[in-house]
Parts: C-alpha cells; structure tokens; sequence
C-alpha cells in the first residue's frame, strides 16, 4: 500500500507498506540503490527515503491482520507517468540519457540481495520452463522450448562471459514520471 502524506508546510511524502511476502534484503537493496544515484546523477530528480528515529532504512508496522510489515518513507516527487506525456523523439531521447546515466552511477554499485532468483534475470530465463506446462497449445509450448534451448545453450554461455552490472531495469512508460 501507498499513501500520499502532506505536511503542514505543503512538503509530500509518500509511505510504503510492503507485501507481508516481500523480501526485507530485497527492500534494503532498492533502498541502498537510492544512494549511488542521489551521489552521481545530480541531474535529474529522484525520491529520497526519510529515516526511521533510529536512523534505519526500513522501519515496520503491524497489519490489521496481526502480521508485520516493511514500509519505509521516501519524498514525494511531482509529475504523471510517461505513458500520459507528449511522446516525442525529444522525449525518448532525453529519457534515454538519464537511464544511461542512472546505469554509469551504478557502476560499482553492489549488494547481497542483487544476486537472487529474480524473474527479470535475463540471465535467470530457463526458470520459466517450468511455466510451459500452463501453454495447453502443444505448438506454441513446442515453439518456446525450441527458443529457451536456443538461448540456454548459445546465448547464456556468451553472456555469462560478459561484464554484468545493476541497473534500473523497471524503467516502463508507468514508473517514470515526467512534468
């Protein structure tokens, strides 16, 4: 869940409450990644996150189901989704800057939770083997497997040779804003 909180002063924030299912390690890995991009990319707005009273990242508060969650504060950052603003070549091009230097930031950027069973792994494609039995099409399922034994015996071994770093890679029309 997430609420908009405006102070007194017309400041915003926004507070996150996490699924009960997620990941604590992969929550301190979103927020550590805000540190690298304040620090390096001046040149575009981003969120920052408010600390608890004791200084942590996260901080925790209790459902109305007895269960505890993660939620954490960040600053509230006006504008619409892309998706709603003029398309332009202009406006891709910019868009395309800033994610170019939201990778460069990252660079040397790491954290334990950044290695893990992620679905967006490119890297990580073959777990979705386990999902063609859902394709009731024998052709379509037999379509797919011949591209996951494509990519897994000629593509994965090249591009596990190859540097990897973190990057934003949600970046889709619905999780940017602009003004």
């Amino acid at each position: 869940h997430n609420f908009k909180l405006t102070e007194a002063s017309g400041r915003s924030w926004v507070v996150k409450i996490a699924n009960v299912a997620e990941n604590g390690d992969a929550l301190d890995f979103q927020a550590a990644l805000l540190r690298p991009l304040a620090e390096h990319a001046t040149a575009f707005p981003l969120t920052h996150m408010l600390p608890t009273l004791s200084g942590d990242k996260l901080g925790h508060c209790v459902g109305n189901d007895g269960q505890r969650h993660f939620m954490r504060v960040v600053s509230w950052l006006p504008g619409y989704p892309f998706a709603k603003g003029l398309r332009t070549t202009e406006s891709f091009g910019q868009l395309g800057q800033i994610l170019g230097r939201m990778t460069m930031a990252l660079q040397s950027f790491g954290h334990p939770a950044a290695h893990r069973l992620f679905d967006w792994d490119l890297t990580q494609s073959g777990r979705s083997r386990n999902r063609l039995r859902f394709i009731a099409d024998p052709r379509r399922r037999e379509i797919l497997e011949y591209f996951l034994d494509r990519f897994e015996t000629g593509i994965l071994p090249a591009l596990r040779r190859t540097r990897a770093q973190v990057i934003h890679g949600d970046a889709n029309e619905y999780n940017l804003l602009v003004d």
